[in-house]
């Protein structure tokens, strides 16, 4: 089966949750920024008749939720950040904590599945946010964070160094890979 191009931005954008340029996908794809361009007007009337619209806005991409669903989504974030942290939220807290800053794509590739949720219901919550000046989103824990955890720094907590350095480890043999 061959995937149209319009299929592998879809899966893109999945992958990265995140904002990406038209020269980021036309790099990607090894096509051009034009024929990048044609494939997100096919992918847009594509998703029309599904959940998901996308967004394009100064030369940017991204995937959305249809605005029909906004309000079950308001819903479920209000729940979110209410109750206790999920399971996956606090394993991806740990990983920003003990690894970051980092990438999403590395969280994710840490944790053997996508973290875009349990990454935005975080950073939405103020215990991660976005790492200014990096090229792409790097994330790390807030002061605010570690201030409920009754430490200034992360490198105080017991054990951090030793965990750091494991978690630094299976970056480096990914990298490799």
């Amino acid at each position: 089966m061959t995937l149209s191009l319009a299929q592998i931005i879809e899966g893109l954008l999945f992958y990265f949750g995140d904002t990406i340029s038209i020269a980021t996908l036309a790099k990607y794809t090894k096509k051009s920024e034009s024929e990048v361009r044609g494939a997100l007007v096919a992918l847009g009337e594509d998703l029309t008749v599904r959940g998901l619209v996308l967004v394009v806005q100064n030369e940017k991409v991204t995937l959305a939720t249809h605005q029909e669903i906004s309000t079950i989504i308001t819903a479920i974030q209000k729940e979110e950040l209410e109750g206790e942290l999920s399971k996956a939220a606090q394993e991806v807290l740990s990983v920003v904590l003990y690894a970051g800053p980092i990438s999403k794509g590395y969280i994710d590739y840490i944790r053997g599945v996508n973290g875009t949720v349990s990454i935005r219901n975080l950073v939405a919550r103020g215990l991660i946010e976005k790492k200014e000046g990096s090229a792409r989103s790097q994330y790390v824990v807030t002061t605010d964070f570690l201030m409920s955890l009754g430490v200034s720094t992360a490198s105080s907590i017991d054990g951090y160094e030793k965990i750091r350095t494991k978690l630094e480890a299976v970056l480096q043999v990914s990298k490799k890979d």
